[in-house]
């Protein structure tokens, strides 16, 4: 029986082809998917740098900690497409614009 949970929650779906993945190109080239140490790698390095970015207590520096941990789980998803990558975009545009509008102070 198919549903909406099985199609869609499913975790053991296989990586789709043409998803704009370091774990798609690795199947396309390798014929099997990242080892799971390398993808673990990976999500902790985007999470480490996260947080550490994150920490400088400002709010820019908190959304450019998450465009850093989302960019590197998406890069070894199954799954992401182009409409992901353009929503860390338009977050960086958010951070650009804001050092722009308030350029940090010399202390």
């Amino acid at each position: 029986k198919r549903d909406w949970n099985s199609d869609v929650c499913s975790s053991d779906l296989a990586p789709r082809p043409e998803a704009l993945s370091w774990n798609s190109h690795w199947i396309k080239t390798m014929g099997r998917p990242l080892p799971a140490a390398a993808v673990g790698v990976v999500v902790l390095l985007g999470l480490g740098g996260g947080v550490l970015l994150s920490l400088r207590r400002s709010s820019m520096a908190w959304v450019t900690g998450a465009v850093f941990f989302f960019l590197s789980a998406f890069l070894v998803s199954k799954q992401a497409f182009c409409n992901y990558y353009s929503w860390l975009a338009g977050m960086l545009w958010l951070v650009i614009a804001e050092r722009l509008r308030h350029p940090p102070t010399e202390s």
